[in-house]
């Protein structure tokens, strides 16, 4: 609707593939490179079925939506905003663009990601902490004095309960 067709090129990435894909093949033509010529047109015909597959989808889809104006209606090209996922026109102008960048739910959300991320470090940090804890203190455990001890005292306890026994059957 009243577009050149440089903004139809620059707003369509598609469109600037076969534009750019023209070119090159303009001059290698030109140049007498007929093979390298003939694969890039095979390569701009893809593209232009690509292009009318795209077209087929039901209006609404692929980022576009349908705006009623009157008994007429638009089509608007609209981006998701990674923050924040509220839909950005394309065509929106920066003025527009910094108000939004600069509104409550943006920053809040930027916010919540920031802080987000800070809490998953920390908790990283602290499991590191906690393995390498616990990695030491294995080692100290595995040392041979300790599982001396360990073994020693289980043989006190056999002992004890063998006492006991005697003891019991005795009476």
């Amino acid at each position: 609707y009243g577009e050149n067709e440089e903004e139809k090129i620059q707003n369509d990435p598609i469109q600037r593939q076969i534009a750019e894909l023209q070119a090159k093949a303009d001059s290698l033509g030109e140049d007498g490179n007929v093979d390298e010529y003939m694969a890039i047109l095979s390569q701009i015909e893809q593209l232009k079925q690509q292009k009318v597959q795209v077209q087929k989808l039901p209006d609404g889809a692929a980022g576009e939506v349908i705006q009623a104006h009157g008994s007429q209606p638009q089509q608007q090209k609209l981006r998701v905003c990674e923050v924040c996922a509220c839909y950005l026109s394309v065509l929106d102008s920066d003025r527009r663009l910094s108000d939004h960048l600069g509104g409550k739910l943006h920053i809040g959300y930027e916010t919540v990601r920031e802080k987000l991320k800070e809490l998953r470090e920390t908790r990283h940090q602290r499991r590191q902490e906690r393995s390498n804890a616990r990695t030491s203190s294995d080692r100290r455990d595995r040392s041979p004095e300790r599982s001396r001890d360990r073994s020693r005292d289980r043989d006190r306890e056999r002992e004890r309960e063998k006492d006991r026994d005697r003891d019991r059957y005795r009476d």
